[in-house]
């Protein structure tokens, strides 16, 4: 974690490492990677995280070379995410339009 050295700052930055390229639209993912970002999306809701956010441009694919990486879509930019978040996870909003968008019903 990464605290502003200024103390009235209100800002804390969890600094990772570079994740890949984000995305320009979900079309750019096959099936088997939508159906990973749509489990993915799914286990986060069962944790107590909604991302509030979930667009393209919040969906980065790991480069090839980052074996240390988990391979297919990553979720990131989690600054609008809710962290007690409570409902059956395919039925909350986010999940169900993202199926839409990625044709999984």
């Amino acid at each position: 974690m990464f605290r502003t050295p200024f103390p009235d700052a209100q800002n804390t930055v969890l600094m990772i490492r570079y994740a890949g390229n984000a995305l320009n639209d979900f079309s750019e993912l096959d099936a088997r990677a939508k159906r990973t970002l749509f489990h993915r999306l799914v286990r986060l809701h069962r944790s107590g995280v909604q991302q509030n956010d979930l667009e393209p441009r919040n969906v980065v694919i790991a480069a090839k070379s980052s074996a240390s990486l988990a391979s297919g879509p990553v979720i990131i930019d989690f600054d609008r995410a809710e962290l007690d978040h409570d409902c059956p996870a395919r039925r909350a909003r986010s999940s169900s339009k993202l199926r839409r968008i990625l044709g999984l019903i």
